[in-house]
């Protein structure tokens, strides 16, 4: 069993970041979410500077929809590895899930505060997939998150996002069935 082989490393060394890692993804692997969360924040309060620990954990967050506590993980693991492509993809999708609609009732009022954040999330979540797209040229979650982004521009941003989409279409058409559903 992995786990108890994790375990018992863990007990001799319970700073093992490999162990604490493999252990974290296991529990995961299992279901079993609050101990792999445990597991991953355990790794990294040994080693502040694990990619690896804040990913998975980031990557538990995303799955739970939440994005907010997500997100400062997958920025700490882009400032520490900055051409780390999956990284950069979650944090831009992180952004993009913050967006907050504008309801519809406040159409048309000055909504200064909440378009700045909009406004903000929108320009770092194109940033971040852009590099991510030069880093992986065959993801085709860059591609999808760039044609939803453009998609909420006008004009040539507009005729962008049909290029994005088109891209997307051709790495992976069975994709587009899902985007389409």
């Amino acid at each position: 069993d992995a786990i108890a082989g994790y375990k018992k490393v863990l007990s001799v060394d319970p700073r093992n970041q490999i162990s604490l890692n493999s252990l974290g993804a296991d529990y995961l692997k299992l279901g079993r979410d609050n101990d792999a969360i445990s597991t991953f924040r355990k790794a990294i309060s040994y080693n502040p500077r694990s990619t690896a620990a804040r990913f998975n954990l980031g990557v538990i967050y995303m799955g739970k929809k939440n994005y907010a506590d997500a997100l400062p993980l997958f920025e700490k693991v882009v400032a520490l590895a900055p051409d780390s492509s999956g990284a950069l993809t979650n944090l831009a999708l992180c952004h993009i899930s913050l967006i907050k609609p504008i309801p519809m009732d406040l159409v048309g009022l000055p909504l200064d505060r909440l378009q700045k954040e909009r406004q903000d999330h929108i320009s770092k979540a194109k940033s971040l997939y852009l590099k991510a797209e030069k880093l992986d040229l065959a993801n085709p979650a860059n591609y999808a998150g760039l044609a939803y982004i453009y998609s909420l521009g006008i004009g040539t941003e507009l005729d962008a996002s049909a290029a994005q989409y088109e891209q997307l279409r051709k790495l992976r058409p069975a994709d587009i069935d899902v985007i389409n559903r």
